[in-house]
């Protein structure tokens, strides 16, 4: 008898411990992998030079950066390839690197053709940065389109 009732006590326990909340996920945080997050168009918004200190203004201009999930970006609205990418398809790729940025935001390395960038997603009052690996290089600044 005691042990039917230890057994009651336990299912008990069990039955009303359990919550329903255990099978909502919307209050965890989804991360997005980068391989998603990039993929779309990204009007190019400016390009920031640090030597010289130069930024130039590409709002009013059409200039989209168009990432496929092939890995390949088609690049469009550009024929002057002083700070950018010209017309063309090139292909990408991508890692992430150890190390976060202070807000939070993981940090990737993005391969376009030859050279090399780390991006950044929601950045300040962008949706999206590419600011060259050595840090000398410009930073682009891009919204989602």
């Amino acid at each position: 008898m005691k042990n039917l009732q230890l057994y009651c006590l336990a299912a008990f326990i069990m039955l009303f411990s359990c919550n329903s909340d255990d099978d909502n996920t919307e209050n965890i945080p989804q991360t997005i992998e980068p391989e998603v997050q990039i993929l779309g168009e990204w009007k190019l918004i400016s390009v920031y030079h640090y030597d010289p200190e130069l930024e130039i203004d590409y709002s009013s201009d059409n200039i989209v950066f168009d990432f496929k999930p092939s890995n390949l970006l088609v690049v469009s609205g550009n024929d002057d390839p002083q700070y950018v990418y010209t017309n063309g398809e090139y292909e990408y790729s991508f890692e992430v690197l150890p190390a976060t940025h202070p807000n939070g935001n993981l940090r990737h390395r993005l391969k376009v053709g030859n050279s090399s960038w780390v991006y950044l997603f929601d950045h300040d009052e962008v949706d999206f940065i590419l600011s060259q690996i050595d840090w000398d290089g410009p930073v682009w600044r891009f919204d989602k389109n």
